[in-house]
C-alpha cells in the first residue's frame, strides 16, 4: 500500500511539475532585422523615452505560487501585488537592440519614442526553503506602439505597433523583469524589421520638408564652376576684415553650424550634416543681416553640402587646395556653441594627415566647438586649405582632436570645378 501511495505522490509531483513549464503565452514570430547598409549615411536620430502606458492596478496576467511547486494560482496586477516592474529598464533594451548609436547631438533629425499598451504575463513563483528565495520563470508577451518624430517637419512621420514575447524556463531570482525585458527586446527588433522604419532612418525615405526639396539637390554632377580668387598673402590680421565678411552662421531648425562663401554668386560651403533636411536655412552673416538659403548640392557620405544664398555681391575666399604640411600654422573661423559667437577666430597648428574610411582628413589641435561644423580652416594667411566636421570633446571643453576635410576633397566630392584665375 505505501508502494502504491508512493507511486500516485510521484506522479502527482511530475505532472505539477510539467504544468509549470507551459505557458498560455502565445509565441510571437521574429521578423528578421534589416541592416543599415551605410550607418555613415543614416539620419540622425535621438532616442526620446519609453513609457508604460497602463494603470496602476490594470490585470496584466496571471500567477502560480508555492513551495517548490507552482500550485496556487493568482491574478497579476501593474504595479500592485507581486508585480513591481516599471518602465526604467526599457530604455537601456531599447539601445542595445536598436543596433545604432542613440545620437543626442544637436543636429538630431527624428525624435524616437515608444509606448507599452498591453502586457500579458504568466508566472511561476517558487520558494526554494532550502536557500530561502523565490525563483521567478514564466513567460510575457508585449505590445508597444511606436512614434517618430521629425523636428524639421514638427510632426509625427511614422507610427507602428509591435509585438513580442519572452520566456524564462529556468526561475531566477530577476525572472519576471528578465521575461519582460526580452518581450520588449523582440518588439523592439520587430520594429527593426519594419520596411518603412528602415527607409526613413536610413535616408531612403525622406520626410515632407526633406521631399520639398529634393528635387534642387544633387550629388555628383558639376554644380557650379568657381573662378579661382587670388589668394591672400601676409599675416592673417591683415586679412580678417574680408574673412568675417565671407564666413557666416547657419541657423536650422535645433541649432546652428557655420560656413563660408566660395565665390561672389552666393555659393556658401558647409557640412551635409548641418543642413540636412532643413526645409529652410537662415543664413547670417556676421554683421547680423540675414538672407534665405536653399541647399543645391550635397555629398552625406562626405558631409559637405552647398548652399545657394539669394544676395547680391558677396565675394569669396581664396581657396589653397594644396594639402597644408604637418606642422604648420593654422587657423579656424567659425561660430562655436552660440550664435552670438559668430566669426570666432582660433589658432592651432597641423597634428597630422589621417585617412579614416578612405578619406582623407587634416588633424589639428585648433579650438572649434559645437557649432563650427563647416566653418573654413584657414592658412596662416586666411587661405581656405579645409571646412571644419568634428572633434573629440568631454562635455563643451574641446581635447584638442578636431578634423577638417580638405578643401579639394570636399569640391570633388560636389563636383565643383575651379577655373584657372584670370591673368
Amino acid at each position: 500500500m505505501r508502494a502504491i501511495r508512493f507511486t500516485v505522490v510521484t506522479i502527482v509531483v511530475f505532472l505539477l511539475a510539467a504544468c509549470q513549464g507551459t505557458s498560455r503565452i502565445q509565441p510571437v514570430v521574429e521578423q528578421p532585422v534589416i541592416r543599415v547598409a551605410d550607418p555613415a549615411a543614416a539620419r540622425p536620430v535621438q532616442f526620446s523615452r519609453i513609457v508604460i502606458d497602463l494603470k496602476r492596478g490594470t490585470q496584466i496576467g496571471t500567477y502560480r505560487e508555492g513551495v517548490s511547486l507552482c500550485t496556487t494560482p493568482g491574478t497579476l496586477v501593474y504595479r500592485g501585488g507581486r508585480m513591481t516592474f516599471d518602465d526604467r529598464d526599457l530604455s537601456e533594451t531599447f539601445r542595445h537592440d536598436a543596433l545604432f548609436e542613440d545620437s543626442s547631438a544637436w543636429q538630431a533629425e527624428y525624435l524616437i519614442a515608444g509606448r507599452v499598451t498591453r502586457i500579458d504575463a504568466d508566472f511561476c513563483y517558487t520558494y526554494n526553503p532550502w536557500e530561502q528565495v523565490t525563483k521567478i520563470s514564466g513567460a510575457a508577451a508585449m505590445d508597444v506602439d511606436w512614434q517618430v518624430y521629425s523636428r524639421l517637419d514638427r510632426t509625427v512621420v511614422y507610427r507602428e505597433s509591435t509585438q513580442g514575447r519572452g520566456e524564462r524556463a529556468e526561475g531566477s531570482t530577476s525572472g519576471e523583469t528578465d521575461v519582460l525585458l526580452d518581450a520588449f527586446a523582440q518588439s523592439t527588433r520587430n520594429l527593426l524589421a519594419d520596411q518603412k522604419f528602415h527607409d526613413l532612418l536610413a535616408g531612403d525615405a525622406q520626410s515632407p520638408a526633406a521631399s520639398a526639396q529634393s528635387a534642387s539637390r544633387s550629388t555628383g554632377a558639376a554644380v557650379a564652376t568657381l573662378t579661382r580668387s587670388k589668394l591672400f598673402s601676409g599675416p592673417i590680421g591683415k586679412n580678417v576684415g574680408s574673412l568675417r565678411q565671407s564666413v557666416v552662421t547657419i541657423l536650422v531648425p535645433g541649432g546652428h553650424g557655420s560656413g563660408f562663401f566660395i565665390d561672389e554668386t552666393g555659393d556658401v560651403l558647409t557640412n551635409a550634416h548641418v543642413v540636412e533636411g532643413a526645409q529652410q536655412l537662415r543664413i547670417v552673416l556676421a554683421g547680423g543681416m540675414e538672407a534665405t538659403g536653399q541647399v543645391v548640392a550635397s555629398d552625406r557620405r562626405r558631409d559637405v553640402a552647398l548652399v545657394k544664398v539669394a544676395l547680391g555681391h558677396t565675394g569669396g575666399l581664396p581657396l589653397q587646395r594644396a594639402l597644408p604640411d604637418v606642422g604648420a600654422e593654422i587657423y579656424a573661423m567659425g561660430t562655436p556653441l552660440d550664435p552670438s559667437l559668430s566669426a570666432t577666430l582660433s589658432k592651432g597648428i597641423v597634428s597630422a594627415i589621417r585617412e579614416k574610411g578612405g578619406q582623407r582628413y587634416i588633424q589639428s589641435d585648433v579650438n572649434v566647438m559645437q557649432g563650427s561644423s563647416g566653418g573654413p580652416l584657414l592658412d596662416a594667411s586666411g587661405n581656405v586649405v579645409g571646412l571644419t566636421v568634428s572633434g573629440l570633446t568631454e562635455g563643451d571643453v574641446s581635447l584638442g582632436v578636431n578634423y577638417f576635410i580638405p578643401i579639394d576633397d570636399a569640391l570633388a566630392a560636389l563636383g565643383i570645378q575651379v577655373a584657372a584665375a584670370p591673368s
